[in-house]
């Protein structure tokens, strides 16, 4: 491990893309930040934001669309009150697909 550690430090240096795969608790922490295990959290952690981020438009774009449309009376459709039987909650993020996931770790290995 101390090895691999070291070799993987000297790549690094010599400006070399590094990648090391292995037991996260046995690798060095000087280098944890080119571990496997480490490029995948970074890469989920990017992708979950982008998702959020489209998650935010589509959820604005709904409320400029709904905005934009005329609104009938207050009382008139009897929807008004509680809230209930409207359809998903808004907020909730679905979060990654596991093909998603897997995708992503493919894209960490290449």
């Amino acid at each position: 491990n101390v090895a691999v550690d070291n070799i993987a430090m000297g790549l690094q240096a010599q400006g070399v893309k590094v990648l090391r795969v292995g037991r996260p608790e046995k690798v060095n922490k000087i280098i944890e930040e080119i571990t496997l295990e480490t490029a995948l959290e970074q890469e989920l952690a990017r992708a979950e934001r982008e998702l959020k981020k489209a998650e935010q438009k589509q959820s604005q774009d709904e409320t400029r669309s709904r905005s934009d449309s005329p609104q009938p009376a207050e009382g008139e459709n009897g929807s008004e009150g509680d809230g209930k039987g409207k359809g998903k909650e808004k907020g909730k993020s679905k979060g990654l697909t596991p093909k998603a996931r897997y995708e992503l770790q493919m894209k960490v290995l290449r």
